[in-house]
């Protein structure tokens, strides 16, 4: 059992806790079968469609591989509905140009 603070430790040990702390953590969700195969398409549809974006674009076709990377977000999006989570992207940092 774990705590969140030194002295519910020391309370848990030598016996004087009261209750377990409150766990902040939700638990976790449990899919069903007919999720966890929907999520598995998904993923194999994205994989198929990353792997021809990768194709067109090593054939310098840009236009495919655009349309390609736009239906791998389209998965991924998908898959964040179905799943329950959000991205997380990491803020860009500032591009400086130099000065001539």
């Amino acid at each position: 059992m774990y705590t969140d603070t030194l002295q519910q430790a020391i309370d848990l040990l030598v016996g004087t806790a009261t209750a377990p702390p409150p766990t902040t953590t939700p638990p976790p969700t449990t899919l069903t079968p007919a999720q966890v195969a929907q999520i598995a398409d998904l993923v194999t549809q994205a994989n198929q469609h990353y792997a021809a974006a990768y194709a067109a674009l090593k054939a310098g076709d840009l236009t495919t591989f655009a349309n390609e990377m736009a239906t791998v977000g389209k998965l991924l999006q998908q898959l964040q509905q179905l799943t329950g989570t959000t991205p997380t992207f990491p803020s860009p940092s500032p591009r400086t140009t130099p000065s001539p």
